[in-house]
């Protein structure tokens, strides 16, 4: 069954990418917009015919719950049960085959020189009111990754999407501990800004800080908070009067 896929350089060149990849979802990865696609041309070629009308929905609303199952067929013998009828190995072959195809057709070729992570993923911050829209902007993460930022590749009619976008994630990020001298510390990245106002020069100036994962130290002391509200950056200081 295996025989027609033995010369496609192709599909080897892909096999090597994903094999040799440090499976970081970062923008620069070509091995990740490879994968992601891999992914589910695997998920449909294994579990679209046993899920039958359920399948796309629950792929649409939640990849990574049909993923787990995905992962629980691909550990079936073969022969065992009904998910792997074709052979795992033919499935997977099947799989890799559908997204150099895909790779090809959005891309111009399956090449990893020619794609990148960054160039398909976003993350969205739409809004209902069209002034506070903040729009898409690239993004790292996807699907079961520590920053997660999950997608549907899938769209109308079955076809794989041109964009990749994200409407949530790991929106407020802390991490907090305490120096040696017993005071607290903490550092915070968040997109968007601290300000609710779309006219304020903090409303989304802290987008940027939050794509390329660069934290600020939360301020505990007085002197220390009113030293850096005094700077351009630090945004002054807010008094509420009765």
């Amino acid at each position: 069954a295996l025989v027609a896929y033995r010369d496609r350089t192709d599909l080897d060149a892909l096999a090597t990418l994903l094999r040799d990849w440090d499976r970081r979802f970062e923008r620069t990865s070509s091995a990740a917009v490879a994968f992601h696609g891999y992914n589910f041309f695997l998920a449909r070629r294994v579990l679209a015919d046993d899920f039958s009308l359920v399948f796309d929905p629950i792929l649409g609303e939640s990849p990574g719950f049909m993923f787990k199952f995905l992962v629980l067929a691909l550990r079936l013998p073969d022969g065992a049960g009904t998910f792997l009828q074709e052979g795992r190995s033919l499935l997977a072959v099947q799989a890799l085959e559908d997204t150099a195809a895909w790779l090809t057709t959005r891309f111009g070729s399956s090449d990893p020189a020619g794609y990148a992570w960054g160039d398909v993923h976003f993350t969205c911050f739409r809004a209902v009111v069209p002034s506070l829209d903040g729009g898409c902007v690239a993004t790292d993460g996807g699907e079961g990754t520590v920053n997660v930022s999950g997608t549907n590749f899938f769209g109308s009619g079955g076809m794989p999407r041109d964009r990749f976008e994200s409407g949530g994630g790991s929106i407020y990020r802390l991490t907090a501990g305490f120096t040696p001298e017993g005071r607290p510390q903490a550092f915070i990245n968040f997109p968007r800004g601290v300000s609710g106002d779309p006219a304020s020069p903090f409303w989304n100036d802290r987008t940027g800080d939050w794509t390329e994962n660069r934290y600020r130290e939360l301020l505990f002391e007085r002197a220390a908070i009113e030293t850096d509200a005094a700077t351009p950056a630090g945004g002054g200081t807010l008094t509420i009067a009765p």
